[in-house]
């Protein structure tokens, strides 16, 4: 589940019922959210990525 700050839910693979696909190495993601994901255990819940980390600086 991925949400703001405030609690908003932006996306849950959960909610959709579809699980969450995407490929690492491939640029799709934020370097910063490959690196968090890489490094996440099997035990794992969750993990905060900073604004700033997934999206950059605002233009």
């Amino acid at each position: 589940m991925l949400t703001l700050e405030d609690g908003s839910i932006v996306e849950s693979s959960r909610l959709s019922g579809k699980p969450a696909l995407f490929c690492l190495s491939d640029q799709s993601l934020s370097d910063m959210l490959e690196v968090e994901l890489l490094g996440l255990k099997v035990s794992d819940k969750k993990f905060t990525l900073p604004a700033l980390a997934a999206f950059g600086k605002k233009s």
